[in-house]
Parts: C-alpha cells; structure tokens; sequence
C-alpha cells in the first residue's frame, strides 16, 4: 500500500502489519510491524525530518535538503541512499544497502557505506561493532530472521510482533541463551521449532503463549 503525506501524523503499522509510504519527495518507507514514522509538516518545504520508533527500509530520494531521522540511540543524516534502520528498546540496528550514511549517537559519531552494518546494545551504548551485511538484507523484508549470536528474548520479542503470539521463557536464564542460523518466520510454529532445536530447548504452547522450557 503507498501513502503520500506531509502531515506531521504517524504512519503507523500494528502487529503482523508491513507498509509501504511514499513521501512527497518521492523517499519510499518500507514499514515492519509495530513501527511508527512521524514525518515533520514541513517535510520537503524546510526540511527533510522524520522520527522512527520501530524499524523501517528507507529509500531516500536525492535532494539539497539532508533526509535526517531522529531515534532514541542518537540521529542518522543522508542525502540520498538506501538503508535499513531498527530503533527499538532492546537493540539498534543501521545497515546500509547503498550510499553512505552518517549516524551521531549519545556518544560517538559514524560513517557507514554500502555493505556495513552498526549493532548497538541498550545495555552497552559503548560497545559496538561494525560488520558486513548478509545477503538477502534486512531479513524482515524476505519472512526471516538472521542471527548471529542473537539472544532467545530478541527473537522472541521479533516473534510477538509478527505473530501477535506471547512468547515467555520457564527460567529467566534461558532467555539471554544466544543462536546463530537463520530462521524462516512464515510459520510460528515452524519458527518455535528452529529456536528450540538450535538452542537445545523444548517448548509448548498454553493457549496463544508459547513458554520456552
């Protein structure tokens, strides 16, 4: 579905919910579930902001005006490129596709190009790594989940939110255990099987919460 807007309103998606938006200077926003992108009034008049609470692909349309996102973890600055941005509680995620893409955080500032991807932790803004992106990057967008040493409560909070399913864990411990593989989400169930094989778990479903054991 495209949308065109200049309206300072959210464009917003809800639980197993993606959306395209078209802005009104062409910029395409490719929405993953649960997400928010509030776009300035004046967006494309004096200026080229947004706000993201979620993740989104962005395909942003050349201008004189930098295309600016404002996030929790600090602000991404670019002129015309392609990227995709994850900016939610447990994790923030930027990884670039095409272009360059500048990024300031509450600490520190970065240059990302074309292949390259910045993880930063909630828990440790100060420890971060620049890696190379996989093929078929971001995941979300092909119904899989990439992880590399990724935690049992990351996956499971990507999981709720494509499946409006409550994902809990018998023993807090289990939920900090991490996987590496890559986890096709077209199925739940078939989705719960991957995690708990890789990870050498079980688990069982009580109604529509499915406890990890």
């Amino acid at each position: 579905i495209f949308f065109s807007t200049s309206n300072s309103d959210p464009l917003d998606t809800k639980v197993g919910e993606e959306k395209v938006f078209t802005l009104t200077d062409g910029s395409k926003i490719y929405l993953n579930s649960v997400s928010s992108l509030i776009v300035d009034k004046d967006y494309n008049l004096l200026n080229r902001k947004v706000e993201l609470s979620g993740e989104a692909y962005f395909e942003v349309e050349k201008g004189t005006l930098p295309f600016i996102i404002k996030t929790e973890y600090g602000e991404v600055t670019v002129l015309g490129t392609s990227f995709n941005l994850k900016n939610r509680r447990e994790s923030f995620e930027l990884g670039v596709t095409s272009g360059l893409v500048n990024f300031t955080s509450k600490v520190k500032s970065y240059s990302l190009e074309k292949g390259q991807e910045l993880q930063i932790s909630e828990k440790y803004l100060n420890r971060n790594g620049i890696k190379k992106i996989y093929a078929d990057y971001p995941s979300w967008r092909y119904n899989k989940i990439f992880c590399d040493e990724k935690s049992l409560k990351q996956i499971s909070l990507e999981l709720e939110r494509k499946f409006d399913v409550s994902i809990t864990f018998s023993d807090p411990q289990i939920e900090e255990l991490t996987i590496t593989g890559i986890i096709d989400i077209n199925n739940l169930k078939a989705s719960i099987r991957t995690i708990t094989t890789l990870s050498q778990r079980k688990f069982k479903f009580d109604g529509e919460n499915c406890i990890i054991l």
